[in-house]
């Protein structure tokens, strides 16, 4: 009966996780980007090319972690590598600087 309890409340806890780190999502002149809070987003990441749509294409940040954008066309959200949810999107305008456009926060 222990094994059980532990199970669920680990299964329950797993389905409410919410993303340890802030991940932005905007865009520059040429190219869809993720970047980290707390870090530059002059050296985000490229998810696709800006007049392509990002949701699906996976993405790997600083933090080694690799990640992709869903829900374009609806309420955005990501997702980890391994398909887990990550965080929900909410829209977040902000100038980060060198051109680029933050857009979304994710968290």
């Amino acid at each position: 009966m222990h094994f059980q309890s532990t199970s669920l409340i680990a299964a329950f806890v797993g389905l409410f996780a919410s993303a340890q780190a802030t991940i932005f999502l905007g865009n520059n002149f040429d190219n869809n980007i993720a970047w980290i809070n707390g870090e530059n987003a002059c050296s985000g990441k490229v998810i696709s090319k800006r007049d392509v749509n990002p949701c699906g294409r996976p993405f790997r940040l600083s933090n080694g972690r690799t990640y992709t954008v869903n829900g374009c066309g609806g309420t955005l959200f990501i997702l980890n590598e391994d398909g887990s949810f990550n965080s929900l999107c909410q829209f977040q305008r902000a100038d980060g600087g060198c051109g680029v456009d933050q857009n979304w926060a994710c968290f």
